[in-house]
């Protein structure tokens, strides 16, 4: 995806299209990396615009031609929820802008035995009887 202007002279930013966390657990931060470039042939200052739970780092900077930045975005979901934003990349200001769609769920853990079934048939008074038991998420 790029800014609209691609014309010579105009910035133009070279940003992923989209921006998938799948599932994350509520009250937890998850990391992703991505990098974006500076395809026109001045440099241009960006700024980063996303909303919660989403976070772009480095936030804002500048971008020389041809050069790409590292982004950290982080996804950090207080609940169970399904969340999706996009992500604007303000570029000179806002006189131009490239755009990523983000998304993550949220989930809380979801614990349960592997058996729902648990039969330690008949014991004897002062016996001991083992099962194995398995918690899966």
């Amino acid at each position: 995806c790029s800014s609209p202007l691609s014309s010579p002279g105009y910035p133009t930013s070279q940003v992923p299209p989209s921006l998938d966390f799948g599932y994350g657990a509520a009250k937890e931060t998850h990391d992703r990396h991505f990098a974006f470039t500076n395809s026109g042939e001045l440099a241009v200052d960006f700024e980063w615009k996303v909303n919660a739970p989403f976070t772009f780092m480095p936030r804002v900077g500048r971008l020389e031609p041809g050069h790409s930045a590292t982004v950290l975005a982080t996804f950090a979901p207080l609940d169970a929820s399904v969340n999706v934003a996009n992500a604007v990349c303000m570029l000179d200001g806002g006189l131009y802008s490239a755009a990523t769609k983000v998304t993550g769920i949220g989930k809380y853990p979801y614990v349960r035995l592997s058996d729902s079934d648990i039969d330690f048939g008949e014991v004897i008074v002062g016996r001991t009887v083992e099962q194995e038991v398995r918690l899966v998420n």
